[in-house]
């Protein structure tokens, strides 16, 4: 175990410095100026200065090697900094993001990991029992609509099943507000909208896995013995048939608690969802650069996490296995 997480480690600077090369790439190659647009009636004397300011009249390369150099010297000193944003006037990004210790109790990030810790609880919780019971009642009534749920969960996209929820529980039944964030009425319905599609996923996941198991010879052996069906489901069956799910919540989780910029945007959530599609709009690219950044550590972690999980979960994998 000790070999694979110093393998993940080593690995992590690189695929971190690809993405930050690669995203940094394609922000050069987009169309259009982050200093054109609402300032176009700035002086052309200002532009040039904040062009200066922001190291917009340098080649993107140059660019680059200044972010990386100035995120370097923060590191060394205690602080992250990832530059200033063009849109909020000069405001540090970690600020906007919520990553510094005054800003983190009601910064951006945070919001986006509470909605989404509580929208992969919904989903694992939801997804594993439905897929359990469509398993055991393989080809019946309950197999099929779990199915169904599963497909329209998939199918539909999370703008069209987040309008639906406030038109049902919002408006014609004012249970939950419309939007906004602040209290457990609030996170609801944006953590629903949420975790369905990962839901409808992992109870395919688990239906696949747990059919794969039930019809194995150790699981046939227990119900020989007289094992009751609870026990063999979650006892004997469900460790294996878990595994499936395990490896897509690798990139679920940081999917998920990055929070769902449509979802964030239909309920008015103040998280970095909202953030990212307004420095898109705006080209504001520290921005952009710092939310792909914190998106990046977010998956290659998890995904590390997932990787230690299986020693635990599997015991016939190995270390040379996971290699």
């Amino acid at each position: 175990m000790s070999r694979l997480i110093a393998r993940r480690l080593l690995q992590f600077p690189l695929v971190l410095a690809l993405v930050y090369v690669a995203t940094f790439a394609l922000m050069a190659a987009a169309p259009g100026d982050p200093l054109v647009g609402d300032r176009t009636k700035v002086q052309p004397e200002v532009l040039e200065q904040m062009r200066q300011r922001y190291r917009l009249d340098k080649p993107w390369p140059v660019q680059m090697a200044y972010y990386a150099r100035a995120a370097a010297a923060g590191a060394m000193q205690g602080r992250i900094d990832l530059g200033n944003s063009i849109q909020y006037k000069g405001k540090p990004v970690a600020e906007i993001l919520g990553l510094t210790a005054a800003t983190w109790p009601e910064g951006a990030l945070r919001v986006s990991l509470t909605l989404g810790m509580l929208a992969l609880t919904l989903a694992v919780m939801a997804g594993v029992h439905l897929g359990i019971w469509a398993a055991v009642r393989q080809n019946r009534l309950t197999d099929h609509l779990c199915m169904a749920v599963s497909v329209v969960g998939v199918s539909l996209p999370t703008f069209v099943t987040g309008a639906v929820l406030i038109m049902l529980l919002a408006l014609l039944l004012p249970i939950f507000p419309v939007g906004g964030w602040g209290s457990l009425s609030q996170m609801i319905l944006p953590a629903i909208t949420l975790s369905l599609p990962f839901a409808a996923t992992i109870a395919r996941l688990m239906r696949a896995g747990m059919l794969d198991v039930l019809g194995s010879d150790f699981i046939r052996t227990a119900r020989a013995k007289g094992a009751p069906d609870r026990a063999i489901i979650y006892r004997h069956a469900f460790k294996l048939a878990f595994l499936p799910v395990l490896s897509f919540l690798g990139p679920a989780a940081a999917a998920v608690l990055t929070g769902s910029f449509v979802v964030e945007q239909l309920f008015a959530v103040p998280g970095i969802g909202q953030h990212f599609v307004a420095s898109v709009m705006h080209r504001d690219y520290p921005v952009i650069l710092a939310t792909v950044l914190v998106y990046a550590v977010l998956l290659i972690g998890f995904n590390l996490l997932v990787d230690l999980a299986y020693f635990f979960i599997d015991p016939r994998i190995s270390q040379e296995e996971l290699r």
